[in-house]
């Protein structure tokens, strides 16, 4: 497509954005979540709750299961060990909370800072995912950003004037 080096540096930068938006969304998702999984194991009194909220934070880049991979299993080991209360409010707290910063804060931090709607980048992450695998977190919404460009530039381009 033929187009002026502004509009390939617009599109470039564009991509970027979108990546480095990712990036960052997902990493203080994961710091926010392997934090609160952590304060929930301390509370409820589980040992090592600060190696195992770094181990939730880490699980938490993963697309499936996350920070869940730490806390379902303590709350597991609590009912095994018949503190049935302390396991009812870790589930609690790792549905109502910590799910809900993966579910809320993630996109808004991204979608903010690439220029998406929430919708489209939550697309843009599924369709990535199932095609490129896990890659396909970065490269869905950054290939759907540049594509939203694209489509801008050409209707800047060769947009009929209205008569």
């Amino acid at each position: 497509i033929p187009m002026m080096a502004a509009d390939r540096d617009r599109i470039f930068d564009s991509f970027k954005r979108t990546v480095l938006a990712v990036v960052q969304g997902l990493t203080l998702t994961a710091l926010a979540q392997g934090v609160l999984v952590g304060l929930a194991l301390w509370a409820v009194g589980v040992q090592f709750s600060l190696l195992l909220g770094a181990v939730a934070c880490l699980c938490a880049f993963l697309p499936v299961g996350g920070a869940a991979l730490v806390w379902v299993p303590a709350a597991v080991a609590l009912v095994l060990s018949g503190q049935l209360v302390a396991a009812g409010a870790l589930i609690a707290w790792g549905l109502l909370v910590v799910s809900s910063v993966d579910n809320l804060l993630r996109p808004y931090l991204i979608s903010s800072q690439a220029r998406l709607s929430t919708p489209l980048l939550f697309f843009g992450i599924i369709c990535g995912l199932r095609a490129f695998g896990f890659i396909g977190l970065f490269l869905g919404p950054a290939l759907l950003a540049t594509f939203a460009e694209l489509m801008r530039t050409f209707r800047e381009l060769y947009a009929e004037s209205p008569s």
